[in-house]
């Protein structure tokens, strides 16, 4: 994760375009005229760039979730939050390739791993009829409304689900926020908002040398930060499918 914050990314970029006349702003809520222009590039560039790739791998987690006895519905993760921001929708996203890794851990440490069905199945075997309780269920899915299932309910109340999935990008809010972007490619932030400000105000002089950096920067975060070739999620694919689970974090 970035440890430049929010309003010292909006700083650096007002400083090398001279933008609100060089003049940084004391806060992200602050900002007026040019310098909120900034502050907008500069969160619309954070999020296009966790965007391009659902499995960056600063972007992967692990959820280790308690299991309520009688049930057969694995808690959605909680995505911690940032700062003391409000309520805010989180979104899980849990990719097909990933499909073998999901465990049912008893008190003792030993895992068992339950195979995955396809929803469209799953429903027909186990969504009709009541099934008797197991500890060590055979089967999970991931519902159509994204929730994650097993096909028979927990007997125990001491048990867990450990399974793994990729994030979804966190926006930037408050001045202390930062990116989900590791710190040593936090800079591609700065120059993709010098891009959209180019083109918003046509700067071509800007745009060149921006995109220039970009492209050289980018290239190298993939070769750090993305998986393999075949991760890659592939339009009109089920190979490779995505999958949303929501769920709210409140902040007090």
């Amino acid at each position: 994760m970035a440890t430049d914050t929010y309003l010292q990314m909006v700083s650096d970029m007002i400083l090398e375009t001279g933008l609100n006349g060089g003049n940084a702003p004391s806060s992200i809520e602050g900002a007026e005229g040019d310098a909120a222009k900034v502050a907008y590039w500069i969160r619309i560039s954070d999020m296009q760039i966790q965007r391009e790739r659902i499995d960056w791998d600063f972007l992967w987690s692990r959820e280790d979730a308690s299991l309520t006895s009688d049930s057969a519905v694995v808690p959605s993760p909680r995505d911690d939050n940032q700062g003391d921001e409000e309520t805010n929708e989180h979104t899980v996203l849990v990719n097909s390739i990933a499909k073998d890794r999901l465990a049912i851990i008893d008190p003792n440490g030993e895992a068992f791993f339950p195979q995955y069905m396809a929803w469209n199945e799953f429903s027909v075997m186990y969504g009709y009829e009541a099934q008797a309780p197991n500890d060590y269920p055979s089967f999970w899915t991931i519902r159509p409304d994204r929730v994650i299932l097993l096909s028979e309910p927990i007997e125990s109340s001491d048990m867990t689900c450990r399974y793994e999935y990729w994030r979804k990008p966190l926006e930037m809010r408050t001045s202390t926020s930062t990116s989900r972007i590791p710190d040593d490619f936090s800079r591609l932030i700065v120059v993709r908002a010098k891009i959209m400000y180019a083109e918003h105000e046509d700067a071509p002089e800007v745009d060149v040398g921006a995109t220039s950096e970009y492209e050289v920067t980018f290239n190298q975060m993939l070769s750090v930060h993305a998986p393999e070739a075949e991760w890659q999620r592939m339009e009109n694919s089920d190979q490779m499918l995505q999958v949303e689970t929501s769920a709210t974090v409140m902040r007090r």
